[in-house]
């Protein structure tokens, strides 16, 4: 006997659209209520307290078969799945209520909404794949849990009360992936991983009631790992020792000529070993070593993450991307167009966590091949973890010469081992041969940038290379165009496509250098020996490599051709990959003899036909490069602040003053700007020098970091800047002078401790906020204004403490700019040990920081102005101030407008809103000269 009493229920945010659907017209059996609600219970005259999940029947009309899903990440994203097979009037169909909820996205799909579902549900394998349409929208789901930890056999809701033939049953333990497409999208608009979400079948679904049924014994409990799990022995080690044994018996028979000539070559084998490793074991030691150090921080996926944008994530996310990668491949490839895959070849399968999710995913026959025994061994550990150590199956194994008969696999799936592969052409025959006609073969893999006809790699990019393939044990490399001849013209597969993925994986080995730089990450690294060490000392120059362009991510598929159909297929495709490798043969030749040169701005790849095309080129894009080294938006402000600042000055006595002359003024106003703004390139070029490893991770489009400026020209720039702008002052010498060069010469003292050793002020959040406050408050608005006033002679005509107001609003306005610059930098910041504030507190807090701060400015400014228009003595200057305060207080609606759309996790859209602040500071000061 069970009782119980259900108090303080938090309903779930979708009950509200379910509870108002009419009961006769919703074929479902129950919902939702609560996720958590507070329980007082007794059972067996055992009395207790906990928390239940509660849930409320709808309608009458039960399913004859049902499926149950629910996936939170803790609050921020919500789905909810209902629904399955129902009898209606004699006809069985298939009904579904599906809702998504996330911060950007609020989908429902409803089958009484005419709303389209595609379901494939396959209980005794847990998994359910399922696909929503409504309208231009698309969600598809897959989840899947493993069959031992369904539940027990329980009683669900029927027509008749409730029943347990056949019952439901549950897991709590379930993966489930969501992707969410719009308006027809190639990729989709949303992405989420559920790690444990909860997934159940009934009724005709219920595996567990069927099985029960027909089977002589009892279901299995759910698997237990044993204590001593890593010790245990591989279950193939018995047969490879009846194997060795009998190939023992067999070496018995060799002649002793034989025995000797072989105990020969093997003595200088050995000590040719001793020089120089065979790159099969060295590849197979590198991951002996390295493989549990990369498991124990990462986990066991040994691959890029997928990322859309650079902004910074925990370890938990980066691991959530590295599965995303794998869906998107696979997406990408459509590999579920015509059938899913039965059998499965991971080539260089790792630990063998792809090989899992492949298992779990298409409930297939997976093999994984790996030339390190350590990884093999882990592999299959950890497949008995998750209880997949029949259905996954790992072998040591080269992938040049397989052990498996030909035509073995329906999919064949190579993620990032092909960099390893001394011959791409055997490596690629050895896929192809493996593989079942009609079957696909995908290849992710490291490659070198696309080479035009002729064209090398510059020594520099060889030398880089090079550097990488030593300490990782790489042959030479090559370009996916090379993967996509051999796959074309030698082997003639069908339905080829390549990409390039590399502005997906950008962030991925900051976070790797960035884990390797914690404690656990160096314990690790000493553990993993010489061998691991030299690896982890080379991350930095793979980030270097893809940020240049010297370094591809490549992706290719295709498929290989059924017999009968080849001729067609594989001259067309052939034919298709000649007429595409010529095409831009042909277009560079025309276009050459034209212009002369060929810009190329895609991929990052330069042509290099002649060395003047080169030269010409670089020299046509060497303007705007030191254009985006000045950084733009600092320039601007630069420019406006202090032609305003000048206006502010002289407006009082315009008109009163019969010295003032407008051609007088602008010339000083331009002997003070341009050694300003050359001091302001300085300063900001300053900071880009010393902040390249910070930049390289948050800002890589920067001249420097993207490798279109070398250090040495930005040291020139910056040092002639400086130079110049003192020499401009010396030169001209207006009158003023002392408050001209007090001004400039501050502001790089300030910019110089700002950025550079030793005391590089950026790192101490409130001493870095203190230096912009100092120049953009103090130094422009109050050493400007004090110059132009001396310079044009109206000293005592005009109050100097209207200078002081001024520079109170900008410096305020300077702290606001300080505090929002490093939002979208914490990646960078973290990873090179600058505590800035959004490092210390967050980067949603020290944004909503910084734009409280700018609200109350602004409240208070258009406070000010309102006061000042009522107290005004004339119709003018009541009129302006009265503007002034609507200019006020419209900045402040649009401010909380923009700041709705921002997400704090979002670097793009802080940036966004970052550069609308600067916007408001451009036009503050445009109407500074009205605050009379």
């Amino acid at each position: 006997r069970f009782s119980a009493r259900l108090e303080n229920a938090v309903p779930w945010s979708p009950e509200g659209w379910v509870g108002h659907l009419p009961t006769s017209m919703m074929p479902t059996h129950y919902f939702v209520r609560s996720l958590h609600s507070s329980t007082e219970y007794e059972l067996d005259k055992v009395s207790g307290k906990g928390v239940a999940h509660q849930e409320m029947n709808y309608g009458r009309r039960f399913p004859v078969a049902f499926t149950w899903v629910q996936a939170t990440d803790g609050g921020r994203i919500q789905m909810l799945l209902t629904g399955g097979k129902f009898t209606i009037s004699g006809v069985t169909s298939e009904h579904f209520i599906l809702t998504y909820r996330s911060k950007e996205r609020h989908w429902t799909f409803r089958s009484i909404d005419l709303h389209r579902f595609q379901a494939k549900v396959e209980p005794c394998n847990g998994t359910l794949a399922l696909t929503a349409f409504a309208g231009v929208r698309r969600l598809e789901l897959m989840i899947s849990a493993r069959p031992e930890s369904f539940s027990e056999n329980i009683f669900v809701p029927t027509t008749s009360g409730f029943s347990q033939d056949p019952g439901s049953s549950e897991s709590h333990s379930a993966l489930a992936v969501v992707r969410l497409y719009d308006r027809r999208s190639q990729r989709p608009v949303e992405y989420a991983i559920f790690r444990h979400a909860a997934l159940e079948f009934g009724g005709e679904y219920n595996c567990r009631a069927r099985t029960a049924s027909t089977a002589t014994t009892a279901i299995a409990p759910a698997f237990v790992v044993p204590q001593k799990l890593h010790t245990q022995q591989p279950r193939v080690r018995p047969m490879r020792e009846a194997r060795v044994s009998n190939l023992t018996r067999q070496s018995h028979s060799l002649t002793f000529a034989a025995a000797a000539a072989a105990a020969i070559a093997g003595f200088f084998a050995a000590l040719r070993t001793k020089k120089q490793r065979s790159l099969q074991q060295g590849i197979a030691d590198f991951y002996d070593a390295s493989t549990g150090v990369w498991v124990e921080i990462w986990g066991d996926h040994l691959h890029h993450g997928y990322y859309e944008d650079n902004s910074w994530r925990s370890l938990e996310q980066h691991q959530e991307a590295q599965v995303r990668m794998i869906e998107e491949i696979l997406s990408w490839a459509e590999v579920e167009a015509v059938e899913a895959p039965k059998s499965v070849l991971d080539v260089g399968c790792g630990v063998g966590g792809s090989s899992r999710f492949l298992q779990k995913k298409y409930a297939a026959k997976v093999t994984g091949i790996t030339l390190s025994p350590k990884q093999r061994e882990q592999a299959a550990n950890l497949s008995m973890r998750t209880g997949q150590d029949g259905l996954c199956n790992f072998e040591v194994a080269d992938a040049l010469q397989m052990p498996f008969a030909d035509n073995s696999f329906d999919l064949i799936w190579s993620l990032e081992s092909g960099e390893h592969m001394p011959q791409k052409s055997k490596f690629m025959s050895e896929m192809h041969r493996v593989c079942k006609p009609g079957g696909r073969i995908i290849l992710v893999t490291w490659v070198h940038r696309d080479l035009q006809n002729g064209e090398s790699l510059r020594p520099k990019e060889q030398r880089l290379l090079d550097r990488i393939s030593k300490a990782y044990h790489l042959p030479e490399w090559c370009s996916i165009a090379d993967y996509r001849k051999i796959a074309a013209e030698d082997l003639g597969m069908t339905g080829l496509k390549t990409t390039d993925w590399t502005q997906y994986i950008a962030p991925f080995w900051s976070a790797v250098i960035q884990s390797a730089l914690q404690p656990r990450g160096w314990w690790a690294l000493l553990r993993g020996g010489a061998e691991t060490f030299r690896g982890a000392l080379v991350m930095p120059l793979m980030n270097r490599g893809y940020r240049t362009g010297t370094i591809r991510f490549g992706l290719l598929t295709g498929c290989k051709a059924v017999p009968g159909s080849t001729s067609g297929s594989t001259s067309s495709a052939s034919s298709a990959s000649t007429a595409q490798a010529a095409l831009p043969t042909l277009a560079s030749k025309f276009v050459r003899r034209k212009l002369r040169f060929v810009p190329r701005a895609a991929c990052g790849q330069v042509v290099s036909s002649t060395s003047t095309t080169s030269s010409l080129e670089n020299f046509l894009k060497l303007p705007k490069t030191i254009w985006d080294f000045t950084r733009p938006h600092t320039l601007i402000g630069t420019f406006l602040s202090i032609t305003t600042v000048h206006l502010f000055a002289v407006a009082p006595v315009i008109g009163q003053t019969p010295n003032l002359h407008f051609a007088h003024f602008a010339r000083l106003t331009l002997q003070a700007l341009a050694p300003a703004m050359l001091v302001n390139v300085y300063i900001t070029g300053l900071n880009q020098i010393f902040d390249v490893e910070i930049d390289q991770q948050n800002k890589p489009y920067l001249p420097i970091p993207s490798g279109r400026l070398s250090l040495t020209s930005a040291w020139i720039v910056v040092l002639s800047s400086l130079f110049l702008a003192e020499a401009m002052t010396l030169c001209c010498q207006p009158p003023g002078l002392p408050y001209l060069q007090l001004a400039l010469l501050s502001s790089a003292i300030l910019g110089s401790a700002y950025s550079a050793p030793p005391l590089r002020l950026k790192r101490f959040p409130f001493l870095a906020a203190f230096s912009i406050i100092v120049v953009r408050g103090i130094v422009v608005n109050m050493g400007f204004y004090a110059f132009i006033v001396d310079a044009m002679g109206i000293a005592g005509e005009v109050p100097a403490g209207r200078s002081v107001l001024a520079a109170t609003f900008f410096a305020v306005f300077g702290l606001v700019i300080a505090l929002m610059k490093d939002v979208p930098d914490v990646l960078g910041d973290r990873a090179n040990h600058i505590r800035s504030l959004s490092v210390r507190i967050g980067p949603a807090k020290a944004l909503r920081i910084a734009s409280a701060v700018l609200k109350v400015l602004l409240i208070a400014t258009g406070f000010a102005f309102a006061v000042g228009a009522g107290t005004a003595a004339g119709l003018l200057r009541a009129t302006l101030r009265g503007a002034l305060a609507f200019a006020a207080l419209l900045f402040l609606k649009l401010l909380r407008h923009e700041e709705k759309k921002v997400d704090a996790e979002n670097p793009k859209q802080v940036f966004d809103f970052y550069m609308f602040v600067w916007k408001i500071f451009y036009v503050s000061y445009i109407l500074l000269p009205l605050a009379m």
